[in-house]
């Protein structure tokens, strides 16, 4: 199975970062040019705006190897924001595919990824990850738009002490966002480590609310159905990591969402090597997959989704896909099943559901893409 090849700077696991926000790897990258990012955290953009980050204003089938099938039941209208060789909404069966942020998208001389929707489906946030320097991390931004109107909302963008924040994702009451920050030595203006912010939309006010040491990168927080919560992946490196294979474990942890920097992370992944979780505003329960390729384990290649209580009793395997399969990138959709990336091969991935008992599974290879989830329609 093919890994993704990272950049090697003098913080690789900060580089990390970044090149796993590329769609997991499986769905390739555009070229693009390089360009400079706003500084600023939490200040508006004039509503339309065409200016990119870099000048606005700163504020079920059984089968082995699954062919390709029907769209899946009950999904035919439902919309998902996907990250491929561009940001997209579009049906699972592939129909009504449309750019999610053509204004941002023209003028941005990067790549739009991780789209995640505001609780009542009106908005999309998404993170503007340009093409990295040579010797460093992009300073990566976040976006906010309305979905039918396409006006921007809002710029969240780094401040002086950040090199790049990526990952948001909207609080069940809508009225926060919780994401990923790296780090930024404001003498050097190289990487530091890596942390769990949140942001006040109404305020604009952050709080750090999980500081990781050097060796680990914390990613992709998810909120608990009352806000009191996050779950997120904690990947630990070895000292002085320069590929993904120094990784030691990738696990899955849970944090408070008001806690101080220091608190203890709960891991809840018994040991796998688990990666990109999701927490259901529904059912309560967290949805993981094992052996990402962008965190490759060392004694196995075969990717799974699991399941598992907040508390890290009830761990079960939905299933495993052998080689050359890959799943990854799970989330809950509102309708009741999971939806994830599915590759027959790595390159060749498309939107997918399963079942969380892991029958129906339905891969209809139509809406091409990473990161997959599915617009709310009034709770999650």
């Amino acid at each position: 199975m093919r890994t993704c090849r990272h950049p090697s700077p003098v913080s690789w696991i900060g580089s990390a970062l970044i090149a796993v926000a590329l769609a997991g790897c499986a769905a390739g990258s555009p070229s693009s040019s390089p360009s400079p990012q706003s500084a600023g955290e939490g200040r508006g953009v004039t509503s339309g705006s065409t200016t990119s980050s870099a000048s606005a204003s700163s504020v079920g089938s059984e089968s082995t190897t699954p062919s390709a099938s029907a769209a899946p039941s009950g999904s035919a209208s439902s919309l998902f924001v996907m990250s491929g060789q561009r940001l997209m909404l579009e049906r699972l069966d592939g129909t009504d595919a449309r750019a999610a942020a053509p204004k941002i998208e023209q003028a941005s001389t990067g790549r739009l990824i991780y789209g995640d929707w505001s609780p009542d489906g009106t908005q999309l946030l998404f993170t503007e990850i340009p093409e990295p320097p040579a010797t460093a991390p992009p300073r990566n931004s976040m976006w906010i738009v309305e979905v039918e109107t396409g006006r921007t909302v809002r710029h969240i963008a780094c401040a002086s002490e950040c090199h790049g924040l990526a990952f948001g994702a909207w609080s069940p009451d809508g009225k926060r966002i919780a994401y990923s920050v790296l780090g930024r030595d404001p003498r050097s203006g190289t990487p530091t480590g890596f942390s769990i912010a949140v942001i006040d939309l109404a305020t604009g006010s952050r709080r750090t609310v999980l500081e990781a040491d050097d060796r680990v990168q914390v990613a992709f927080p998810r909120w608990s159905p009352d806000g009191s919560q996050l779950v997120l992946q904690s990947a630990r490196y070895r000292e002085g990591a320069s590929s993904p294979n120094d990784l030691v474990r990738s696990t899955v942890v849970v944090i408070s969402s008001d806690g101080s920097k220091d608190q203890t992370p709960t891991e809840i992944s018994k040991g796998l090597n688990a990666a990109k979780p999701d927490w259901g505003w529904r059912n309560n329960q967290i949805v993981f997959s094992t052996n990402d390729p962008d965190y490759p384990s060392s004694t196995s290649a075969v990717t799974a989704l699991f399941t598992v209580a907040p508390d890290g009793t009830g761990l079960r395997e939905v299933k495993s896909f052998p080689e050359p399969q890959v799943a990854l990138t799970p989330s809950w959709s509102p309708r009741g099943p999971m939806v994830f990336t599915h590759c027959a091969i790595v390159g060749a991935c498309y939107a997918a559901q399963i079942d969380a008992d892991g029958s129906n599974l339905q891969t209809p290879q139509k809406a091409d893409g990473a990161w997959p989830r599915e617009r709310p329609t009034a709770s999650r």
